[in-house]
């Protein structure tokens, strides 16, 4: 797209203040005006997706429309920042950021950019006197300047140098990976070799496989790797990511398709275990944020508007040449509020990506048209002056963590503490490894060896969790007084108190991951275990807690109440509802035997409950077919002593027998599918009431019981057989379609089991799901008898009672697998 005449005048001393430049007679001449003009493109489109409006710094209603087409379009250059435009004082007049686009009925802005290196990104000098500077920074060619690594790598010195949170432990040189790739010399071919007993610093890649992915390491390569890889082989990603790393400074690069034997079984069960522990030790990992394959790249830039129907949100406006008299290319790009590219982006849809986030230190993501720093310390994007966000807006998880393991291991030891201490699994101790100074404590010196608290996990020391609380907000230090020596009698219940409000933090932390976590896409759903394990790992040196399947050995009679979560579908992942996995990956009690995204919803204990907790549990094993501890399952379960109450079915639901109260649930808004009811004696006749409601765990599956349907049951008889036909319509897309359409429900339904058996969980008051009424009721879980096994169940959903019968009940040894 070309100039118009108007735009073609454009230049800094034309709009630098106070100077006022009258662009277009009106809105409707800018409008028609973008159909050939970039820069018209851009500046209509501002103005139509403003949200709010400004006039000189003055809010006015964003409605005023019709004077948009009697009053003229004038632009002007804003120094400062944004804040400016709405009176707020600001003292760095020498940025130019924006330029400001007025009209009578409203106001917006779009950022003025170069790239890194461009003269205007230094000085702008008008009639000999510098005015300032362009603070914007855009990367508008695939080839990026040598700027461009200059500003990562001062990021990276920096936080090497200056972030206490985010240096593991800089007096010791990290081991590297069993492999690496050395891209040490540039102009020659990066090669495998082998790091076992070697230290030094190295980078990691986070990205998207995509599709069929053909570089990657086998059995049949495996040796002609070590003598060297032609960079032309590579797709872009990987040259991208040696080319960064040879541009600062760092010789060696771990990547998992090629530092993996991807069809040697034993040797990715080795590598994928300590995969979590690679990027926790890596000095930066570069995170291909936007590319959905590796033939994508690193680098991806902003292109200028081309086409009419293109959307300017992600593309480029270049100003005229004339603008600064021929030097520099500036770029008009639309307005940035944060550096939300990082979280917008494909990578972050993807399972694995979660926990090489989460456990690196420090990350460079490259956006498209941008990098964003990330690290322990603060998130910036390019072309601030001035670190605009000098802190998130929450801690990282390792800040946190390490928050917690310091605030457990300044609890001092005690003869009255009844803890009993852990015993290692040989597994975990594989997996974990003992590795001194891996954190540094506030309040400790680097290099400290981290004490671990012992901690019992064959029984829980209370008889339910306190509220999970936030550690972060508790300045808890060595001279604390109530920790200044062992407890005493008058202390003894606040260190108690203390200690278990940061374990419990702990695993609050832990909840809110996996709940993140499944609303991530997987390739492969074997690997729902095995790319949460480098956190997992994590959580358990702090806890020394008993992994179980996703869950932890102390949280168990609490964490069993998870249940699949209601409403709608994550963009991250292509479950949209709920369903239990094909091919056998956990125990029908783990969330990480389901296809969707799960939550936990606890009761909000008060401190100093102690009525005993309705679910004991007297055992729990998990089996893993391998090395790794926090990894793949092959069998499990769980002994439990239980309150339980029966239930049958018939034509309207399922009943129970006995006194229970009318829950007052509106069953028109059940968004739990299925009903539990009852009868009651009212006056000379039987009525029946709603007691609760339940949701069958798989959920897209799920057939009522009756006949086994065929193809030819009809299409009414299905529907009415479906147990998710009260919640959506298939018709919406609610399924995911391409699997509702290629197997019929006849195929691959799953027929929910007549007799159940209920049991109790925490109570709580509170409104239920889309209930509009607050009132009290019991979390269930609902278990189908495993046939021909005496007292073995598995878990089939979750339900929630208005009342609980503590007559009918009865308290059982039942072992769910």
């Amino acid at each position: 797209m070309s100039f118009c005449s108007l735009c073609s005048g454009l230049t800094v001393a034309k709009l630098y203040p106070p100077n006022i430049y009258q662009h277009a007679e009106n809105f409707k001449a800018l409008e028609s005006s973008s159909r050939t003009c970039s820069l018209c493109k851009m500046m209509c489109w501002s103005l139509q997706n403003t949200y709010g409006a400004w006039q000189h710094g003055t809010p006015i209603l964003s409605d005023r429309k019709s004077s948009r087409n009697e009053d003229s379009v004038n632009l002007q250059i804003v120094t400062g920042d944004y804040d400016i435009l709405v009176g707020a004082d600001h003292d760095n007049n020498e940025e130019i950021r924006h330029l400001g686009i007025w009209i009578k009925g409203g106001f917006a802005s779009v950022d003025l950019a170069v790239e890194e290196g461009d003269v205007l990104g230094s000085r702008i000098v008008i009639d000999n006197d510098i005015k300032g500077f362009i603070t914007g920074r855009i990367l508008a060619s695939d080839s990026p300047t040598s700027e461009y690594f200059e500003v990562a790598k001062r990021w990276l010195d920096n936080c090497i140098a200056n972030h206490l949170d985010c240096n593991n432990n800089p007096s010791e040189v990290p081991m590297l990976p069993s492999r690496v790739l050395d891209v040490t010399e540039t102009g020659r071919d990066p090669y495998l070799m082998s790091g076992s007993g070697k230290r030094a610093q190295y980078a990691t890649l986070s990205h998207c496989w995509g599709g069929a992915l053909t570089t990657m390491t086998t059995t049949d390569n495996f040796h002609q790797r070590k003598e060297g890889i032609p960079l032309y082989e590579l797709p872009k990603t990987y040259r991208e990511a040696v080319e960064t790393c040879r541009k600062l400074g760092i010789a060696y690069l771990w990547i998992d398709s090629l530092c993996i034997i991807q069809d040697d079984i034993r040797d990715w069960e080795c590598e994928s275990e300590t995969m979590g522990t690679i990027y926790f030790h890596s000095i930066l990992t570069l995170s291909a944020a936007m590319a959905s394959s590796s033939a994508e790249g690193l680098f991806i830039a902003k292109k200028p508007c081309g086409r009419v129907d293109e959307t300017p949100r992600d593309m480029i406006a270049k100003l005229p040449p004339s603008f600064n008299a021929h030097q520099g290319q500036a770029y008009l790009i639309p307005r940035k509020w944060g550096v939300f590219g990082v979280y917008d982006g494909i990578l972050q849809t993807r399972g694995w990506v979660m926990q090489e986030r989460y456990l690196s230190h420090r990350a460079l993501h490259f956006v498209k048209g941008e990098m964003i720093w990330e690290c322990c310390t603060r998130m910036i994007g390019q072309g601030r002056s001035v670190e605009w966000i000098s802190r998130q807006s929450e801690e990282t998880f390792l800040v946190q963590l390490r928050a917690c393991e310091t605030a457990l291991n300044i609890m001092p030891k005690s003869a009255n503490d009844d803890y009993q201490g852990w015993k290692s699994d040989p597994k975990v101790e594989k997996r974990v490894g003992k590795r001194k100074g891996s954190r540094r404590s506030v309040g400790e010196n680097g290099g400290a060896e981290v004490r671990a608290t012992p901690i019992n996990t064959n029984h829980r020391e209370e008889s339910h969790p306190l509220d999970i609380i936030d550690c972060l907000s508790y300045p808890i230090a060595h001279d604390y007084p109530a920790f200044e020596s062992s407890p005493s009698a008058n202390n003894y219940d606040a260190y108690r108190f203390i200690k278990k409000a940061m374990e419990t933090t702990v695993y609050g932390f832990w909840y809110e991951i996996v709940e993140e976590f499944c609303r991530r896409y997987l390739t492969f759903p074997d690997d729902k275990l095995p790319a949460m394990a480098g956190i997992a790992s994590q959580i358990h040196e702090i806890t020394k807690d008993q992994y179980l399947a996703g869950h932890w050995r102390r949280e168990l009679e609490r964490s069993l109440f998870w249940r699949a979560k209601l409403g709608g579908h994550s963009p991250r992942s292509r479950i949209t509802t709920a369903r239990r996995v094909r091919k056998y990956r956990a125990p029908s009690w783990s969330w990480a035997s389901m296809e969707h995204q799960i939550e936990w919803k606890f009761p909000n204990l008060r401190n100093g409950d102690t009525h005993e907790a309705p679910v004991h549990i007297i055992h729990a094993r998990v089996d893993t077919p391998g090395e790794n501890a926090f990894g793949r399952v092959k069998n499990g379960y769980v002994v439990m002593k239980a309150s339980v109450i029966r239930a049958t079915w018939d034509a309207a639901g399922w009943n129970l027998v006995g006194n229970f109260l009318d829950s007052g649930m509106d069953v028109s808004y059940n968004y739990l599918g299925l009903v539990f009811h009852s009868t009651r004696t009212v006056g000379d006749h039987e009525a029946r009431i709603t007691v609760g409601t339940w949701r069958y765990d798989d959920h897209a599956n799920g057939l009522l019981p009756g006949p086994l349907l065929t193809s030819a049951s009809s299409q009414d008889e299905v529907k009415a057989r479906m147990a998710s036909n009260r919640y959506f319509d298939p018709e919406r897309g609610a399924f995911d379609k391409e699997d509702f359409l290629s197997t019929p429900i006849w195929e691959r339904g799953t027929y929910i089991p007549e007799q159940l058996v209920l049991v109790k969980g925490p109570a709580n008051k509170s409104k239920p799901e889309l209930v509009y009424k607050s009132y009290s009721f019991v979390d269930v879980l609902v278990l189908a008898k495993v046939e021909g096994r005496d007292a073995v169940y598995r878990r089939v959903g979750f339900g929630q009672l208005g009342s609980w019968d503590e007559e009918v009940e009865s308290v059982e040894t039942l072992t769910i697998i």
